[in-house]
């Protein structure tokens, strides 16, 4: 979901190890979007500046001529929001099934350290899709389940 952004695409193409080591490049990429969603507070504070660090040298333009910046705020929400709804849901389907009161406090808790997306309803994720194309967002929609059918 994090790629339906050609800014995000763009950049992870442009300024990282992905061409050369794509499992490598998710391997690393998903364990800090895990410690960031999940780890001890200090822990997620720790990667998440490691990780701004890493981003502030991060611009240019996707194909098409758009700017993007790796620290662009809303850039940034739409990676942490499918990050983290991406594992939530994930686990709600394939380990067991997240009751919508553990799902409200996933995204309360998360709110301390994450960008002010994270909100204790679900999805929070639309915010964002509302302002990419209408093609990104039918592609999103059709994967992601609403949060009244969880």
């Amino acid at each position: 979901m994090e790629f339906a952004d050609a800014r995000i695409r763009s950049g992870v193409w442009d300024h990282s190890t992905y061409k050369a080591d794509p499992i490598g490049r998710s391997k690393r990429t998903g364990i800090a979007a895990m410690v960031g969603c999940y780890g001890p507070e200090s822990a997620a504070r720790r990667v998440i500046q490691g990780v701004t660090n890493m981003h502030a040298r991060v611009q240019g333009e996707t194909p098409k001529g758009e700017a993007y910046r790796a620290l662009d705020p809303e850039l940034l929400d739409w990676v942490a929001a499918t990050a983290g709804y991406g594992f939530l849901i994930a686990y709600d389907r394939f380990v067991a099934p997240v009751s919508d009161a553990d799902k409200a406090r996933f995204f309360r808790e998360g709110a301390t350290v994450a960008p002010p997306l994270w909100r204790a309803d679900l999805p929070a994720i639309d915010r964002p899709i509302s302002r990419h194309d209408d093609e990104a967002r039918r592609s999103l929609r059709a994967r992601i389940p609403s949060s009244k059918s969880s």
